[in-house]
């Protein structure tokens, strides 16, 4: 399995500095090295729609940001948002 920081720090060269997402103990590695990272910064949601609203908000705003979520909470997200 591929670490949070092999994961984390390719993605700063392009400017993705804050993550949102909803917390997971499997994603528990990755939202810990966001945390502890001073560079960077994570926004808790409580859904993956509204992890991808903020993300979208901030992109819109000139700030790189990545929603993060397992695969079945996108799933879900995305059947709400065709309703």
């Amino acid at each position: 399995m591929i670490t949070a920081e092999a994961f984390v720090e390719p993605l700063r060269a392009p400017g993705y500095a804050s993550y949102a997402g909803v917390p997971c103990s499997f994603l528990t590695p990755f939202i810990n090295h966001v945390i502890d990272e001073p560079r960077l910064d994570y926004v808790g949601a409580t859904s993956e729609g509204e992890a991808a609203g903020i993300s979208f908000g901030a992109h819109l705003a000139g700030q790189g940001q990545s929603p993060s979520a397992r695969t079945p909470g996108w799933g879900t997200s995305s059947t709400r948002s065709r309703r």
